[in-house]
């Protein structure tokens, strides 16, 4: 056979091999009020044994582009809420649980597992 032949047979083989199925999938976001946490009525223990990553990006000529703040807390068996100290803003919270911020001062829901947040 001519190669040019088999070549046109092959490519016409291979598309009619593949195909492929595509499914939408709608996801719907539900607005929810945040949680407001408060130290009343609650246990609150204070973070310790805190670590803290800070990740800075620069310029070439070193003036400070952004900076990122990484913090883990340790798992705490006592108490409702985590109390911690905190300067950054834009927190983002690894995980689930619910974070209050008033002037510094943080609340977390304890639930007994590390806890994880970001902010700049």
């Amino acid at each position: 056979m001519n190669k040019k032949l088999i070549a046109i047979l092959c490519c016409i083989m291979l598309t009619g091999c593949t195909t492929e199925t595509k499914t939408n999938k709608t996801k719907t976001i539900k607005e929810e009020t945040p949680v407001v946490l408060t130290t009343k009525g609650h246990d609150v223990k204070e973070a310790v044994n805190k670590s803290e990553t800070i990740t800075v990006k620069t310029k070439a000529s070193g003036e400070i582009k952004s900076t990122k703040s990484e913090v883990t807390i340790p798992s705490i068996n006592e108490g409702d809420l985590i109390q911690d100290t905190t300067i950054l803003k834009d927190i983002s919270n690894k995980g689930d649980e619910n974070i209050t911020l008033n002037d510094h001062q943080s609340l977390i829901e304890n639930n007994k597992n590390s806890i994880q947040y970001e902010g700049t």
